[in-house]
């Protein structure tokens, strides 16, 4: 079979701009759900989390996966770019935009009632979201042969048992996920990417 001609910086910069219109597009149901409610401390603090939440989302793939991915790609044989193309911006890409998906229709609802409890099926959607995006996010590390993915793949566990805490209130899951990120990001500037 032919070598498939990848131009890795287009191709990475295109996926990268569909991953930052659905956090965008999350931000935008969060602010649509707020604008419904009169403007108090939770709707200050709903808006607050949604918006630290997104950034670690952002965070997670723009800190240096977007760069280490084009040199990847660049620096693979050409018989090898199309299928590390496919499986990392294909198959693992469509995990990370299915995670945001997920977050944003559970953080739409907890807009309206942020400081009680959620029903299991928007927690199970933010926290099994934010999961998702991060095993997402570890597949797409090993295609491309880039990162360190054994703390983001340890990662998604706590992310997912924040669950239970949003079956007490749903704030307070928003904010475990956020902890969760941060701890990542700093356990890896210690250790390394």
């Amino acid at each position: 079979a032919p070598a498939c001609d990848v131009g890795a910086a287009h191709f990475v910069e295109r996926h990268g701009l569909v991953l930052i219109i659905a956090i965008g597009e999350s931000l935008v149901e969060l602010a649509l759900g707020l604008s419904e409610l009169e403007l108090g401390p939770s709707v200050a603090a709903v808006a607050v989390l949604g918006l630290a939440l997104s950034a670690c989302l952002w965070w997670t793939y723009f800190g240096g996966d977007d760069t280490l991915a084009e040199q990847a790609l660049n620096a693979a044989p050409p018989e090898l770019r199309g299928r590390m193309s496919i499986e990392a911006f294909g198959h693992a890409d469509l995990g990370l935009l299915l995670g945001v998906i997920a977050i944003a229709a559970g953080l739409e609802v907890i807009a309206h009632d942020p400081f009680h409890a959620i029903d299991l099926g928007h927690a199970v959607a933010i926290g099994g979201g934010a999961a998702l995006y991060l095993v997402s996010d570890v597949w797409f590390r090993q295609r491309l042969r880039i990162g360190r993915p054994g703390p983001r793949a340890l990662a998604a566990l706590p992310a997912l048992a924040t669950v239970a805490v949003g079956l007490w209130a749903a704030a307070a899951q928003v904010v475990a996920l956020v902890l969760v990120f941060v701890a990542l990001f700093a356990l890896e500037s210690r250790r390394g990417k």
